[in-house]
């Protein structure tokens, strides 16, 4: 005991002694700090469990901790076990002065122990780097509960320099997330249940967006799992919400180490603050809800599965309401491009409306549709709606935005069969459709100022002899005739109608957007790093890229060309749905614009007119709708882990930068 005494007074002096030699925030942070509690009687917060902290990054031979360039690790790398003894070697000494003043304080009441043990971790401090150690509180705090029994230090890169440029938010923001999330990880592994986490960056959101994504887990249809379907049950299970994507009880703390509420306080700000901790948990969580429904297998998300589940999630939120349409009510409209590609498939179809007014331009007229309890969630499934629709009708000049997404369910590739490699990721190709409803649902969640029409068309592409075949000519809800010419081509028929009806019924005063698992040719030119997006105007454009870099969702442009919509005609029809292999994304870019006005027939009406350097918003009442097409085929899927926020499987985007993207657009659209 007198041995241990002895080393905790000159591991004190130790801590004293780089203390003195260093500045700011650490040198000054008082002693009292050791004596401040986690338990309730302090902070209204009862004792935690674990803690995720900052540490930057120690100096090497070959690069000064005020490096501009950080070094993160890749995702077969190990976060918790030592790097090469090599790498150990080329470290410099670790400094207190690496420590946040957060860090520092948690250390401080550990009497240095915490500092102590990060020095033989042999821990970097690179981005990404994590250790989680077991410090022993310092034995004048009174309180045993001052020191939680883990705590993950994570690596933030090389300490920002006084001297060189200010990293821009979106850099820092993303910085925050990753650091949160591999902390979140690190501790996950070891059963802690409630977290402290220092606010990165300054930005509550962007740690809840770590931390929130960092949990997500696609896990429960196995039988191991409490509350597993059933595996003859034909059930879809629960769906996650949310409410419940993030299991662990997660804290920010304060630079003195003390946790707050703040996470667990709800706004009463509508709309919900953009900076918060709840708005960052609502955002993340709805990627989560997205990545999980194009985990669920296609015999347990169906059609009127998804559509079920969409009226479901949406039920109770404010100034929402849900409509279901059946084939009747589908080929009412004309939309038989849409139903060619449902007929080889004996599930049923449904196309899917959701209204959100988030922004009352029409008084009166929105209050007196709203429920008693503020809410208009409602479901209608029939086709004796003619009051509904003519209410759509009084109301379709207010709507900011039309987000249309595709909702293949299991895509086949029809009667041009996909092979058979890989095709159980199609399960995947109502990507679109996930998104949108998740956005919807975001958007409602956090009151955003938009009036918003979401659209999911929905069915399977199957082979069958009722299927639609090569060859056959359709014709559109626009009156153009389409040659089928490649049935695994599906996706711009249910788009090519369901943008039309979404222009027309609704008449968007800002912009109609759609979103879709389209091509294959987006994975070649893009790959994951960026989604790809066709706009016609490069203010909503620039809307959607800077909406993309704040959330760390990144988006990059893609052209169109004149030249494009040649591949796509016909000698038989008005268009083919297919061209050759070349631009394969552009072909089909160009093919869905002929659908965002009326068209006649006629090789003008088949011109791309964009004008991309046009800055103002063209509703469809004038030469056409402002339109981006986002192609996520390239970001659907990983085939293993990015980083610890974004694990193997469906990622879920681009749900986040769109969301930012409303927001954004919601506030410039404000009266």
């Amino acid at each position: 005991m007198l041995a241990i005494k002895s080393a905790r007074h000159h591991l004190l002096h130790h801590a004293a002694a780089r203390a003195a030699a260093i500045g700011g925030v650490a040198r000054t942070t008082p002693r009292l700090l050791r004596v401040a509690s986690y338990s309730s009687s302090s902070t209204s917060v009862a004792p935690l469990d674990a803690v995720v902290i900052g540490c930057y990054q120690r100096a090497t031979p070959h690069t000064s901790s005020s490096s501009s360039e950080a070094t993160t690790p890749s995702s077969s790398e190990s976060k918790d076990t030592p790097t090469s003894s090599s790498t150990s070697t080329s470290l410099a000494p670790l400094s207190l002065d690496l420590l946040t003043a957060t860090a520092f304080a948690v250390n401080d009441r550990t009497n240095n122990a915490l500092f102590s043990q990060l020095e033989h971790a042999n821990f970097s401090g690179r981005l990404g780097d994590v250790r989680v150690l077991y410090p022993l509180p310092d034995e004048d705090v009174a309180d045993p509960t001052a020191v939680p029994a883990r705590v993950a230090v994570v690596g933030l890169g090389p300490r920002p320099d006084s001297a060189a440029p200010k990293v821009p938010e979106h850099a820092a923001w993303e910085q925050a997330r990753l650091a949160t999330a591999v902390g979140i990880k690190a501790l996950q592994e070891t059963g802690a249940k409630r977290v402290g986490i220092e606010t990165f960056a300054d930005s509550p959101r962007a740690v809840a967006e770590g931390a929130v994504l960092a949990q997500y887990k696609f896990d429960h249809l196995k039988t191991a799992v409490a509350g597993a379907v059933s595996g003859n049950s034909g059930a879809l299970g629960s769906t996650v919400t949310a409410g419940d994507t993030s299991p662990l009880d997660v804290y920010l703390l304060s630079r003195t180490g003390i946790p707050t509420n703040d996470t667990h306080t709800a706004s009463t700000a509508r709309p919900a603050p953009a900076t918060t901790y709840t708005t960052g948990a609502a955002i993340a969580a709805s990627q989560n809800f997205a990545r999980h429904l194009m985990e669920l297998p296609a015999n347990l998300l169906t059609p009127r599965a998804f559509a079920d589940t969409a009226a479901r999630e949406m039920a109770g939120l404010p100034h929402v309401s849900v409509r279901v349409h059946d084939e009747a009510w589908v080929l009412a409209r004309g939309m038989h491009a849409f139903h060619a590609v449902a007929k080889g498939s004996k599930e049923p179809l449904r196309f899917v409306a959701i209204e959100y007014r988030g922004r009352d331009v029409v008084g009166r007229e929105v209050a007196a549709a709203n429920n008693s309890d503020g809410t208009t969630a409602d479901v209608d499934a029939d086709n004796n709606a003619s009051s509904t629709e003519t209410a759509i009708e009084a109301r379709a000049a207010h709507t900011d935005i039309v987000l249309v997404g595709k909702g293949v369910t299991f895509d086949a590739g029809g009667i041009s069969i996909k092979p058979s490699a890989g095709m159980g990721m199609m399960k995947g190709d109502m990507g679109g459709a996930a998104v949108v409803l998740a956005v919807t649902q975001a958007a409602a969640r956090l009151s955003l100022p938009i009036n918003l029409v979401t659209l999911i068309p929905l069915c399977e592409n199957m082979p069958s002899s009722s299927a639609v075949k090569p060859g056959d000519v359709v014709r559109a809800a626009n009156g153009l005739t389409i040659e089928v010419d490649n049935t695994d081509a599906e996706g711009r028929l249910l788009l090519a109608d369901a943008l039309y009806h979404g222009v027309t019924a609704y008449r968007p005063r800002t912009a109609v957007i759609d979103v879709a698992t389209l091509t294959g040719a987006m994975d070649v030119a893009l790959g994951r790093a960026y989604t790809g997006v066709f706009a016609t105007h490069t203010r909503l454009w620039d809307a959607l890229d800077a909406a993309g870099r704040r959330a760390g969702d990144p988006v990059w442009r893609m052209p169109f060309h004149p030249t494009y919509l040649a591949a796509m005609q016909s000698s038989v029809a008005d268009l083919k749905n297919a061209g050759d292999r070349s631009a394969g994304a552009c072909t089909a870019a160009a093919f869905l614009y002929q659908f965002i006005r009326p068209a006649v027939p006629s090789k003008t009406a088949l011109a791309v007119t964009a004008d991309p350097s046009s800055g103002d918003w063209v509703g469809c009442s004038g030469t056409g709708a402002a339109w981006a097409h986002i192609d996520m085929a390239g970001v659907m899927h990983n085939p293993k882990a990015e980083n610890a926020m974004s694990p193997a499987g469906m990622t879920g985007r681009p749900t986040r930068m769109l969301i930012e993207a409303l927001r954004v657009l919601g506030e410039s659209k404000k009266e």
